[in-house]
């Protein structure tokens, strides 16, 4: 990982703030994996949550139990990682760049931010953390 001695070196952090960058993007990562499904209520099927394991088929218990493992991965970053998440997640807006549309896609991401946010809430309280 290039992270790790640009976070040591040029930086002068410890190895320890690299980590956790790098677990934050790859908890942002997940998160966008699972934003659309955490949002609909149905039945999902997630192509690939986690490099190692292929998922498919999942339904709302089996997404919760996804939710709470990247909960538990992430701990007290969750928040960071869901607001980095947003920032990445694709919202179609039109193609206008004008002040107001930037306004729209923010105001959107912001309600989106608080949905998902609501339902990981509810997700953490069910799990009994």
């Amino acid at each position: 990982m290039v992270v790790i001695p640009i976070f040591r070196n040029s930086l002068k952090l410890k190895c320890s703030d690299a980590e956790a960058v790098v677990s934050l993007h790859n908890a942002a990562e997940k998160f966008m994996s699972l934003i659309p499904h955490i949002k609909s209520a149905e039945d999902i099927r997630i192509a690939e949550i986690d490099s190692k394991v292929e998922l498919t088929d999942f339904s709302g218990d089996k997404l919760r139990m996804l939710a709470e493992l990247l909960l538990q991965e992430i701990k007290g970053f969750w928040h960071a990682a869901l607001l980095l998440s947003m920032l990445l997640y694709p919202m179609d807006v039109g193609s206008s760049t004008s002040a107001d549309s930037q306004i729209e896609l923010n105001n959107k991401r912001a309600a989106l931010f608080r949905i998902i946010e609501s339902e990981i809430i509810k997700i953490w309280r069910k799990s009994g953390k």
